[in-house]
């Protein structure tokens, strides 16, 4: 009797314990560190839609950096002979990659390609986003009457235009689409305002704002969507979804709101709709009207800490800067794999998973709680002991 007490105790242990580790939010990620050139401070700032990502790593000195590319190992893209210094900015689905080649010190730098092996100067500008055509665009550096050299935003497709502004001094362009239009922000002719824009048919329009004095444009999608940065009515700096028309004007204008702490921003846009950027120094990515800390959605004790994240892709794959382990690293987050019996995500089937289940027997399927849904294992629409014995019949699979 007291042998049986004792086994019985320790096979109620056992499941709490299951249970315990089960409760655990299931990672939806997984997270890639992209190396480094040698050197401590790595950031990854776009990405394609074959998860082929650019950003800049530190040199083996830490004395310059250089444009890498990532596709499963890190290359370093070079600089131009005389500018020792690049960065890499974006990417496009023909592995066409466009940055900046520069020198310390130096205003502006010379706008680069690299493409197939091959590193192709484009002139005195900084180029910020490719399209799928190879039509560029970024910001150059001009004079303007009693000024200091400003930015001025410019587009490259064989040869530089400069844009305007929405009155003020200053512009810059920080995205494309494929059908040419561009985002950014610009100066107003009130002193020290900015406003985000959308570039067409060689007019510039002035996105608005939240209700505050500032906005900032910093993607755009095939669908006319625009995300950006700006000041509420209320002064508060939030991350935005804004929807144009066929002609640039905006109709509808949505607030993004924040992770707490007041302030957000967003960085990335795919064609679904979906959203990635940084909240109170937690990269997030917004979605289906949901904004979701990206920390909480990769494997608990990957000792990552996801910054801003910068880009998303057409398989939702993300693209950002964080610290692993301390140091300041380049991150691509791919969805994890969906594997029949994982109810808790962590990529095979075994008794955390039916401890996954049997925590979350009897609640409430289909009711907006994905947690729920994910202990439904074999999709009758009720978490019961048929979905523990569902996930026991697969132990072992997809190791």
């Amino acid at each position: 009797m007291q042998m049986y007490h004792r086994n019985t105790v320790g096979a109620l242990l056992s499941l709490a314990v299951l249970i315990s580790c089960a409760s655990a939010w299931a990672a939806e990620y997984t997270v890639t560190d992209l190396g480094t050139l040698g050197g401590t401070t790595v950031t990854a700032a776009s990405l394609n839609d074959a998860g082929v990502v650019v950003g800049r790593s530190d040199t083996a000195t830490n004395e310059a950096y250089h444009g890498i590319l990532w596709d499963s190992s890190l290359a370093d893209l070079g600089a131009l002979p005389d500018h020792p210094q690049s960065s890499a900015f974006a990417i496009n689905n023909a592995g066409q990659a466009v940055g900046v080649s520069f020198t310390l010190g130096n205003v502006l730098g010379r706008a680069v390609l690299w493409s197939g092996g091959t590193t192709t100067e484009l002139g005195d500008f900084v180029a910020r986003d490719i399209n799928e055509s190879g039509f560029v665009v970024g910001n150059t550096m001009i004079e303007v009457a009693g000024l200091s050299a400003v930015p001025r935003a410019v587009t490259y497709d064989g040869s530089m235009v400069v844009l305007g502004t929405l009155g003020g001094d200053q512009s810059e362009a920080l995205a494309v689409n494929d059908a040419g239009w561009s985002v950014g922000g610009s100066g107003l002719s009130t002193f020290a305002i900015t406003h985000g824009f959308v570039y067409l048919n060689g007019a510039m329009h002035d996105l608005g704002t939240l209700g505050g004095n500032y906005s900032f444009a910093y993607d755009i999608n095939n669908a006319r969507q625009v995300v950006g940065a700006s000041r509420t009515s209320g002064g508060i700096m939030h991350a935005f979804l804004f929807q144009l028309d066929e002609v640039g004007t905006v109709i509808s204008k949505t607030d993004l709101g924040d992770l707490g702490g007041a302030y957000s921003a967003a960085y990335g846009i795919n064609e679904t709709g979906q959203v990635v950027g940084t909240s109170n120094g937690h990269a997030f990515l917004w979605s289906s009207g949901i904004l979701s800390d990206l920390d909480s959605m990769i494997p608990v004790g990957s000792e990552w800490r996801l910054h801003r994240a910068l880009a998303i892709n057409e398989s939702g794959q993300i693209a950002g800067e964080g610290w692993h382990q301390g140091l300041a690293r380049g991150f691509l987050l791919t969805p994890a794999t969906a594997c029949e019996g994982d109810a808790n995500g962590d990529g095979i089937v075994d008794p955390l998973d039916s401890g996954y289940v049997l925590a979350r027997l009897g609640c409430a399927v289909g009711s907006g709680d994905p947690q729920c849904d994910a202990a439904d294992a074999n999709g009758d629409g009720v978490v019961d002991p048929l979905d523990s014995g569902f996930v026991m019949a697969r132990f072992g699979a997809c190791p």
